[in-house]
Formats: C-alpha cells, structure tokens, sequence
C-alpha cells in the first residue's frame, strides 16, 4: 500500500506482481510524466507459495525471485510491490467539509463503523477521491484501505531476503488509478478522463473490475473467477497439461465466430462457457451502478491482464454489453529502453502503476 512518508525514487526501480499463477516484474522508472521500462518478465509463480495476497512460501518464492534478479544481472536496489486479495478491504466513506485534522478524527469513528475488524491487526490508509452531494449536502468522499499486517510483514522480509530495500507496498486498483493519470493517450484516445470507464483485469483466478468515472476513482470489485477454469475444463476434456491446454488455447479462432475444424469449436464452445459466467458476473456489478442514479452509463470497457489475450474476447464482451471495448495494447506515457522481446503493456498493468509515487 503507498504511503505518504515514501520519498520519490530516483533512477531505476523493481516493480513485483506477485499472482497466484505468475509473478511480474519490470526494471524501468518514472521521468516526469513518462515511465521508462527498460526490462519485463514473467515466470510462473511456486505451486504453494502464494495465495490470494498471501506468501506462504517465502523461501520458495524468494528463490526464483532471487536467481531471476541474479541471472539477469539488475542492479536496482529500490523495489515496490504491488498484489491483489480478498482480505484487503475497502471502504467508502462519506464525510463533511472540514479541516485536516477534523477529518481525520472523524475518520476514526467512522472507521471503527464500517469495519468490522479488529484494527490493531491491519495497515490502514486513507485517500481522498472526491466530492459528492447526499440530499442536497456536499460530502468529502474518503476510500478507506485496509491490509493485513502479516501480509505486510511478510512483504518487507521477502524485500530484505532478496537485499532490496522496500520503498512501498500498493494495490492493483490504487495502480490502475495512477497508471489512467498519466497525461498521454491510451490506444491512441487522449480523452478518457471525460468518460465513464470500466477495466476488466482478467487474471487467472480473479478478475480485476474497476470504475472511472472522469478519471477519478469510483469503485472496485474483485471477482473471484478467472482463466484457471478454461485452462482445467480443456485439459480434462483433452487428457492435456495445463501448459499444453493454455497452447491450445491461445491457437483457436476468435470466440465470437465458428470454426471450420470441429476439434477448434468445442474448444471455442468451452472457452465461451466461461467467458459467460464472467459476464453474468460482470453484468451484476454494471447494473448495480446503472440503477444508482438515472444518469449512470458506462461508454468505454478496457483490458488488460494475461486472459486479455483471448482472441476474440474484445469483440465477444463489445457484442454482449454494446459498449465500445478494447485491449489495452498502446501507452504513450510507457516507453520501453532497449527491450528486445515484444513489450504487452496489458500484461504489466500493475506492475507500470506501481513505479507511479504519487
């Protein structure tokens, strides 16, 4: 989680993604309003060393973090990590114009309020998101974030067992929100922050929904479905491994169409199925904010994330929710130094906002 006290980080720094499936790390920094990524990589994560937000392992994970670090010969020294989990809490609260320090007083009340757990056990921060109007009344609207401090505590280990110096423990949603301010065009579209958002982080074992609204924060859900199921569904269906299924996989025809080879649709009708729960799914939390005020409607749906890669899924969700819907593939704001293999901005996502201080 970012915190205040944090100073802003000079020359190049390690962002870690740590997931339940695959870890992400990129070497870059920031310049200004640009964030320079000079290596990325991927691998996958330890079978039972991480999950949901928490090590479990952290000699396991620490080891292939390490041999990475060291094989690849990084030099930085500063590092941040960013994770996603279902302990992490947030909350919105609803406060009245006041001072600083009146705020903050009345943030501890309310806070005791709205969740209902033992404080002393968490890393609470606050940030202000905006205003609002409640019945006429102008209300200061306050996100409240909550993590465990063993999940916090075993972060700063795993910096310290891997001789890096811990500067800031974030997010995935506080990343998003500073990886849409940065100032330059996405897909080649400058006027997001005018618009009513909605990114789709598909991973693989959660999806990542967060609303935008004129680029300012609105909520999160995260929604524990994913890819894991289409991966097991077509290795069972075909007597595959994982690895042989996420192959096939990526080898059919865009889902929004049906194949000549009657192997490839059964693979497509599979991967649909799935791609229906989500949007059933989806389609909860998009009427949820629809039917909040007369005026609520979503103009813009972005992804990103490793099951993104869908050939075909933009098309399909476009299809489904009639909204214009795309991949995230071109950051102007992102440039890359000398990386030889082809870059996915979608697939680092986190990772690029959690290089972000501010």
């Amino acid at each position: 989680m970012q915190k205040q006290l944090f100073s802003l980080l000079e020359g190049n720094s390690l962002s870690i993604d740590i997931g339940n499936y695959q870890i992400k790390i990129i070497e870059g920094r920031q310049q200004l309003q640009q964030i320079k990524v000079k290596q990325a990589w991927q691998m996958n994560t330890p079978a039972d060393s991480y999950q949901d937000g928490q090590i479990i392992n952290l000699e396991r994970l620490r080891e292939v973090i390490y041999s990475h670090i060291s094989k690849e010969n990084i030099k930085a020294k500063n590092v941040v990590f960013t994770l996603d989990s279902t302990s992490v809490i947030n909350r919105e609260i609803l406060l009245p114009p006041a001072k600083p320090k009146e705020l903050e007083s009345m943030l501890e009340y309310e806070l005791h309020q709205h969740m209902p757990v033992d404080l002393k056990e968490y890393v609470v921060q606050k940030k202000i998101i905006g205003e609002t109007e409640v019945d006429g009344i102008k209300k200061i609207k306050t996100l409240v974030t909550a993590m465990p401090k063993i999940i916090v505590e075993n972060y700063i280990q795993l910096a310290n067992n891997l001789y890096l110096k811990p500067k800031a423990l974030d997010v995935h949603f506080n990343c998003l929100d500073k990886f849409l301010g940065l100032k330059g065009s996405i897909n080649d579209k400058r006027q997001l922050n005018t618009s009513t958002l909605v990114l789709l982080g598909i991973g693989h074992d959660s999806i990542q929904l967060t609303l935008m609204e004129e680029g300012k924060h609105e909520f999160n859900r995260l929604l524990t479905i994913g890819s894991k199921e289409i991966d097991l569904n077509i290795a069972n269906s075909f007597n595959l491994t994982l690895q042989e299924a996420q192959d096939k996989k990526h080898r059919i025809a865009p889902i929004y169409e049906e194949a000549e080879d009657i192997t490839m649709n059964i693979v497509i009708e599979m991967v649909r199925n799935t791609v229906d729960q989500w949007i059933n799914e989806i389609d909860r939390v998009f009427k949820y904010y629809t039917s909040r005020s007369a005026g609520n409607r979503i103009e813009g749906i972005l992804l990103y994330g490793g099951g993104a890669k869908l050939n075909g899924l933009s098309e399909y969700l476009e299809n489904y929710f009639d909204i214009p819907t795309s991949l995230i593939d071109k950051v102007s704001d992102v440039c890359c130094e000398g990386i030889e293999k082809e870059f996915q901005v979608a697939e680092f996502v986190n990772a690029i906002g959690a290089i972000i201080r501010r």
